[in-house]
């Protein structure tokens, strides 16, 4: 009887069971820090869809306002606002600080739909880049085959903002980066200005 109480008393938890509870438990937390991280993402995609749909309407409201069309120039890591100059009749990168170039967040791609074609983006910081190189020094007088080449590489939008509040209709998918098995978020824009927010699979 004695002998049995004392081996009640000494009886615990092994080195190896206690490892093994702590791993089982640092697995579960792994499982809901990366179920956290994928809603909390998910919720930045949908803030950015968001972000762009407002500054549209404003684009939008000041295009009716001004009596000015509007562009916006896509690329797979965000979007660039461009104005018509009817003097020059060609399109150039807006001016001010209400309307800028606006860089989309890290992990983030966009993939552009326009009128049941898609539309090949590339990369805003070279296309920018690219043409910041192109355009004739204070120096140049822009009649040389440099000026040429900046003509060339003269900004065309994606989508119209026209002055009468109508645009171009177009889809634009927010890709999820962290994990393309997740659904993406997909800004749709109609003639008239309406727009929906949702998920879609590719």
């Amino acid at each position: 009887m004695r002998t049995m109480r004392r081996h009640a008393q000494n009886s615990g938890f092994t080195l190896l069971e206690i490892l093994i509870v702590v791993v089982i438990i640092g697995i579960f937390i792994g499982v809901a820090t990366l179920s956290t991280d994928l809603v909390d993402f998910d919720a930045e995609m949908q803030r950015e869809a968001r972000r762009l749909d407002n500054v549209l309407r404003l684009a939008s409201e000041e295009a009716l306002l001004l009596s000015r069309d509007y562009g916006l120039k896509f690329y797979e890591d965000g979007y660039d606002f461009l104005v018509y100059d009817h003097a020059a009749g060609s399109w150039r990168p807006l001016d001010g600080d209400t309307l800028l170039v606006r860089h989309t967040l890290d992990r983030m791609l966009l993939a552009l739909r326009v009128e049941d074609r898609d539309v090949k983006l590339g990369a805003a910081a070279d296309v920018l880049m690219s043409r910041a190189e192109a355009e004739p020094g204070e120096d140049d007088s822009g009649d040389a085959a440099g000026g040429e080449d900046a003509e060339e590489l003269l900004p065309v939008p994606d989508v119209v903002i026209y002055s009468s509040g109508e645009m171009t209709p177009f889809e634009l998918r927010i890709l999820n980066t962290i994990e393309p098995l997740e659904p993406d978020v997909v800004l749709s824009v109609e003639f008239d200005g309406t727009s929906e927010i949702g998920h879609d699979e590719i």
